[in-house]
């Protein structure tokens, strides 16, 4: 397992590879509805290219230190379950924002819970940062 990829109690976290596009978009697909009350990029999504292109940003966001995106897979299968993102890191003041979501048929299952501690500490831990921003809200699912 490389430096960037995490295993939790039933998930794996690691960055998006471009092997990573299809099940992103199949994963963006089954879960439209709940996503585009979240995120405002879901809109954008429409189809392969556009994954693609998402994929490539946050792999230079990364390497530039703005943010950690990790795809969120089965431990049991490898199969993309969701995002889970540190971003924007702002380095100056030691803080990011979490998000994570989980596509629509696989949530309250505990992926997130596991996520959001790979994330949490990853955070805390690799990137010595000192605060983390998340929000979670019920009406949004």
């Amino acid at each position: 397992m490389s430096e960037r990829s995490f295993e939790g109690r039933r998930v794996l976290a690691r960055p998006l590879g471009e092997a990573d596009a299809q099940p992103l978009l199949d994963a963006v697909a089954a879960s439209r509805a709940q996503l585009k009350r979240r995120f405002g990029w879901v809109e954008a999504v429409a189809g392969l290219e556009d994954i693609q292109r998402f994929i490539r940003a946050k792999a230079e966001a990364w390497e530039a230190g703005k943010a950690s995106t990790f795809g969120i897979f089965d431990s049991r299968d490898e199969r993309l379950l969701g995002v889970a993102a540190l971003d924007p890191i702002v380095s100056e003041v030691l803080r990011a924002q979490l998000s994570i979501w989980i596509r629509g048929d696989q949530q309250d299952k505990g992926f997130a819970a596991d996520a959001g501690r790979i994330a949490v500490d990853y955070a805390f831990k690799k990137l010595a940062l000192h605060r983390l921003f998340a929000a979670h809200r019920l009406s949004l699912r």
